[in-house]
């Protein structure tokens, strides 16, 4: 379930119960000592109340259910339990006792939520069935439309095509019937002068041309042969002796004859088919930690951290004095919720003890009521490296390990003053599970490829907000 989205269930049931479920994820570290617990547990409380002032009821109800599966069924179990400080746990049996109740109603009214949600999901997707169907139709309608178009055009090309070709045949008809009647008439011409020659040879003597006045026997000129007149033939007229000239064919026998000499701009064009461009799946897997409220807060499962370069600043100028000595100094980052984000607004430095490469909290009670107080939650801790430049080193990993396993956006702050180095860091996925898994203790080799800690790319630094910062070395 950390790795899906309440937006892909829609029955209410089925939604609380994912909830509940995502919120009894919770696996205790033996590693980790109680104290640390119940610490985290206080800071659960309060980071669910600060879900519940914001509205966001689906992260308060996924830490109560962390809450209540932490302290009643998970923390028992650990091997130091029993050795824990009476007044601690009887302090949570109670809180238990309260959150209970509260689960419960946020339950109630998540589920009513999530009913009146459905009911405004399934009337706007009726109405985007409709909507979507009209659309449909509209298609439809549309690509019929398109579709009698391109038939009227094809039928009017093809027709117009058929026109044209009946208009070429009809000339070329024409064409050979006129030199038909031409071939006709010479032939008879041809003919006619061969019978006139034929008869002249054969009834008239011929006279020289140099011999005039002949007389004929009865005294008078003789007369001179008849010149034959030409026959007239009309075109379109037949003749016994001549083929006659073929008819046109009946325009209604070409329409049913198909065009096969079409070129290619006679040819309609059809529409591309429509091309829907697949839509990716832009779901993402956040983080499963502790005290992650994963995909239901809106942030991804992780939120920004927003870091205050004042708090750098400061933090040097209080621990001027023991870089001097070369001992090393620390503090505890502190801060709220701000909407999608945590933003650190307090610096506590507890009553410590350092030597040059390491730094132990005192009196951890003065921070637990420091925090109630100011109702803060741990974000992380900042330290100093004297005479070295700004990194974890193995005992800062393990260290570390223990804020970012209760909460996946705790950042460590290394400030190195001689060298005039900053570093935000966190632990990787794997610097998670190779120190959840080291029992060594003090300094000891961990290698460096592939890195274990990398630079805190959720830590955002800003220079427009202030940090309240309180010494109790003093």
């Amino acid at each position: 379930m950390a790795g899906s989205s309440l937006a892909n269930i829609h029955d209410p049931t089925k939604k609380v119960r994912a909830l509940a479920d995502y919120g009894s994820q919770v696996e205790v570290d033996k590693t980790i000592s109680p104290k640390l617990y119940f610490r985290s547990g206080r800071e659960m409380l309060r980071m669910a109340n600060m879900y519940c002032d914001e509205g966001n009821m689906e992260s308060a109800f996924i830490l109560y259910s962390k809450f209540i599966t932490l302290f009643v069924e998970k923390l028992p179990s650990h091997p130091d339990f029993k050795s824990s400080p009476p007044n601690d746990v009887q302090d949570f049996k109670r809180k238990v006792k309260k959150v209970f109740p509260l689960a419960e109603e946020i339950k109630s009214q998540l589920k009513k939520k999530y009913i009146e949600e459905e009911q405004k999901w399934q009337a706007e997707e009726q109405k985007r069935q409709e909507q979507l169907a009209r659309e449909e139709e509209q298609q439809r309608k549309e690509k019929e439309e398109q579709i009698k178009k391109d038939e009227e055009m094809a039928r009017q090309m093809q027709t117009e095509a058929e026109e044209r070709w009946m208009k070429e045949q009809e000339n070329k008809y024409k064409h050979l019937q006129q030199q038909e009647a031409e071939r006709i008439a010479a032939e008879k011409r041809r003919k006619e002068e061969e019978e006139a020659s034929s008869s002249m040879g054969a009834g008239v003597m011929l006279i020289p041309a140099d011999i005039s006045g002949v007389v004929s026997d009865t005294g008078g000129d003789l007369p001179s042969a008849p010149t034959p007149a030409p026959r007239t033939v009309v075109p379109g007229t037949a003749d016994q002796s001549v083929s006659p000239v073929p008819r046109i064919p009946d325009r209604e026998l070409k329409k049913h004859l198909s065009i096969t000499d079409q070129g290619p701009e006679d040819v309609p064009s059809l529409p591309p088919p429509a091309y829907s461009p697949p839509i990716p799946d832009r779901s993402t897997k956040p983080a499963d930690h502790f005290m992650s409220t994963g995909p239901f807060d809106g942030s991804g499962g992780i939120r920004d951290v927003v870091v205050p370069v004042e708090l750098m600043e400061k933090f040097v100028k209080v621990s001027h004095g023991s870089t001097l000595k070369n001992v090393e100094t620390m503090g505890i980052l502190c801060g709220k919720v701000a909407g999608a984000a945590f933003k650190i607004t307090h610096l506590f430095i507890p009553n410590q003890s350092g030597t040059p490469d390491s730094c132990d909290m005192k009196n951890e009670e003065e921070l637990i009521f420091y925090q109630d107080k100011y109702d803060l939650i741990t974000f992380g801790w900042i330290h100093t490296h004297p005479t070295q430049t700004a990194f974890l080193s193995s005992v800062d990993m393990h260290t570390h390990f223990a804020y970012q396993k209760m909460l996946p956006e705790a950042i460590a702050i290394v400030c190195s003053p001689k060298y005039q180095e900053t570093g935000v860091f966190s632990l990787s996925d794997l610097g998670l599970e190779v120190i959840g898994n080291c029992r060594e203790k003090g300094f000891h080799y961990h290698s460096k490829e592939p890195p274990l800690f990398v630079s805190s790319s959720h830590a955002r630094t800003v220079t427009s907000e202030s940090i309240t910062l309180t010494d109790m070395r003093k």
